[in-house]
């Protein structure tokens, strides 16, 4: 689960069934690496995102999810 989507602060948070350690990869329309984090909270630093779409990637215990982030 991901929120706020679409992101107008700094801060969007992640949440999974086991919260663990979570490795982010933020990609652009262009499918260019912008953003790569791994956090142990659930929460994500998007200040350095200027406002567009990225695809978003989570892995967390070998498993990937993908889903669109719109930062306003």
């Amino acid at each position: 689960k991901m929120y706020p989507n679409p992101a107008y602060g700094d801060e969007i948070y992640i949440t999974t069934a086991t919260n663990g350690n979570k490795k982010i990869a933020v990609y652009d329309v262009f499918g260019e690496l912008v953003l790569t984090e791994v956090i142990t909270t659930n929460t994500l630093n998007i200040s350095r995102l200027v406002p567009g779409v990225y695809v978003l990637q989570v892995t967390e215990r070998k498993k990937t999810m993908t889903r669109k982030l719109v930062v306003k």
